[in-house]
């Protein structure tokens, strides 16, 4: 006769060695860049505008990070393949179907590309139109 304990113990440490394997592989695996919204990842729900998007996905884009003066506040400016659209609310008819990437620019950054005035950041949307090239650093 087989011994049914010893295969209930071996099937018992294989299928715990498979869920903590599972479990070191999902929290070692590197996380995205966050400042990247890729067509993928826009087209994996369904959203009707870039401003949907953005606000399921990262919501924190959309708030600017804080007055820069309190009679001017600063505000997120908006580039629509590199020409500057307006403030957030532009991103409401900016629909997502030829979109290949929307990309988030903090301050420092968005002031280094584009100059000063954009002390709450940029989003920038580059379409097919674009062919997805950002202008260099140089041509604002």
């Amino acid at each position: 006769m087989r011994h049914p304990h010893r295969v209930l113990v071996a099937s018992l440490m294989l299928s715990s060695a498979c869920v903590s394997s599972r479990a070191t592989t999902t929290e070692a695996a590197p996380r995205g860049d966050q400042s990247i919204l890729t067509a993928d990842q826009l087209n994996a729900q369904i959203y009707q505008t870039a401003y949907d998007a953005i606000e399921a996905l990262r919501t924190n884009w959309l708030r600017p990070r804080g007055p820069d003066s309190f009679r001017n506040p600063s505000a997120v400016v908006v580039y629509l393949d590199n020409e500057k659209l307006g403030g957030v609310e532009m991103l409401r008819g900016v629909q997502l179907l030829n979109v290949l990437v929307i990309r988030h620019y903090d301050a420092a950054s968005a002031n280094a590309r584009w100059g000063v005035g954009h002390a709450s950041g940029v989003i920038q949307i580059l379409t097919m139109a674009s062919g997805g090239v950002t202008a260099p650093d140089d041509a604002r």
